[in-house]
């Protein structure tokens, strides 16, 4: 399932960042986008992949906020793990956008269907 991968990515980065030495301003910054990701999965059921567009918009902005600081992290398992949980966050919501999208014309063909034959 998709929603447990993007959990259990979330757990993994958690649990790097119990024993990491990156500086205390990432460790923050990371937690915080953990935060984002249990939020959105606890959103996700009313709110759709918006949820996940508005956490990774959040997320894009802290970090190119912190730019600076990342640059000499770039191949921490920490950043790799963070990459990769954001990486897998996008290509959910696309393919959820994509199907709502689908569903979303579905249920406009079978509406203009029903009026042209008059149900």
């Amino acid at each position: 399932d998709d929603l447990a991968s993007i959990a259990a990515l979330a757990s993994e980065l958690e649990a790097l960042l119990e024993v990491t030495r990156l500086p205390p301003t990432l460790v923050r910054i990371f937690r915080h986008h953990i935060a984002l990701i249990h939020a959105a999965l606890a959103r996700y059921p009313l709110g759709g992949a918006r949820e996940f567009r508005e956490a990774a918009q959040a997320a894009v902005g802290e970090l190119v906020l912190s730019t600076p600081t990342l640059g000499g992290h770039a191949d921490d398992p920490e950043l790799k793990k963070s990459r990769e949980l954001w990486e897998t966050v996008n290509r959910v919501t696309d393919v959820v956008i994509k199907v709502d999208g689908l569903q979303q014309l579905s249920s406009r063909a079978w509406d203009a269907a029903t009026k042209f034959i008059g149900m």
